[in-house]
Formats: C-alpha cells, structure tokens, sequence
C-alpha cells in the first residue's frame, strides 16, 4: 500500500478551511516547499505532504497563540 505524497489544491482548500485564492497565494508566497506546478490541460499544484503538514502546524501555532491573547484580553477586562 503507497502512502500519499503530495496534495491538490482542492485537498488543501479542505484541509485548511481556505479558499482556491488564498492556497495559491500561499503556493506563490513560497509557503509549502517543494510545491510544483504540472504541466497539461487546467493545469494545478502539487504539495508535499510534509510540506502541508508543516504550515498545518504553523496554523495550529497561529490559533494556540489567538486563544492565549483572547483569553488574557478577556481576564483583564472586568466583567
């Protein structure tokens, strides 16, 4: 049984909650290396699986860190 390598788009769109846009933005802004376009008819990314699984954790990070700073923002307000 193969293990999967890379990712589409669309699995990513999925996978992050994100739009078509905001994937390519990420793609172009150099975010998942190793990602490559192929060459054909509607032509699309791949993205490593490793890769994806990097900024996934860097998302994580990203809302951890939000949750900290909302949770400190509301205990420092009095109620």
């Amino acid at each position: 049984m193969s293990r999967k390598q890379f990712y589409t788009v669309s699995e990513l769109q999925k996978m992050f909650g994100k739009s078509r846009l905001t994937i390519y933005n990420w793609i172009e802004a150099g975010r998942f290396a190793g990602a490559f376009q192929i060459s054909g008819p509607g032509s699309d990314y791949l993205v490593p699986v490793e890769s994806a699984e990097a900024v996934r954790k860097e998302e994580v990070e990203k809302l951890k860190q939000q949750l900290e700073d909302l949770t400190r923002f509301r205990q420092a307000v009095p109620a």
